[in-house]
């Protein structure tokens, strides 16, 4: 029974240790307009929507540690186009022992995603205009591993994008915009009839 016991409970923590190294990417916080601690109070994106005005700016706090090599940046992707983040990392002393990992300290430099005291911007968003977006949030390791955090809908202000306006079809009664040149010709053609019988007056007073 105790040999049952002991096996159980070893099952119970390796199957433990594997899920925290699995999660190797882990965003704590991601707030619109808040980029400290104190005032980021979680994550606010709405299942999995996350929903800005116009020149909202956002920030996320976290850590990503893969086992096998240091963490060399956070980027987001919009309509799958890869986009940057605010060059901002800090050393997590202590991650590596915490998630079951003691001998690989030397990967808990880089590893943090912001501080306390200043979160990563998402930078960029703050310029975009209204419309709907796929975005998603990933860890790039120097071993050239990738780590997808988040795949979720951005929407921002009405959540439509402006369409360019139609173009203007001209009035086809008005042949004017259509054909300039035909209106130049008329123009033209009264002028020469008008000098035509200007030189016809002109002749017939010399004839009398």
């Amino acid at each position: 029974m105790k040999r049952i016991m002991a096996i159980a409970i070893v099952m119970v923590i390796t199957v433990a240790l594997c899920a925290n190294v699995s999660a190797t990417v882990n965003i704590d916080r991601l707030s619109v307009n808040k980029n400290t601690l104190g005032e980021m109070m979680g994550n606010d994106i709405n299942g999995d929507t996350l929903t800005i005005a116009k020149g909202d700016k956002v920030y996320i706090l976290g850590w990503a540690f893969n086992g096998t090599s240091r963490l060399k940046e956070i980027v987001y992707t919009l309509d799958g186009a890869e986009k940057k983040c605010e060059d901002n990392y800090i050393d997590r002393p202590e991650l590596a022992a915490a998630l079951g990992q003691a001998g690989l300290e030397d990967l808990e430099i880089h590893a943090g995603i912001g501080s306390n005291e200043a979160a990563m911007e998402l930078l960029g968003l703050d310029q975009l205009g209204d419309g709907t977006y796929a975005m998603s949030i990933k860890a790039i390791y120097e071993d050239g591993a990738e780590e997808l955090y988040k795949e979720f809908t951005l929407v921002v202000g009405t959540g439509v994008k402006a369409e360019d306006p139609a173009p203007v079809d001209p009035d086809p009664a008005d042949p004017t915009p259509d054909n300039p040149s035909t209106a130049d010709a008329a123009v033209l053609a009264v002028a020469a009839v008008a000098c035509i019988a200007l030189a016809g007056i002109v002749i017939a007073k010399k004839v009398k």
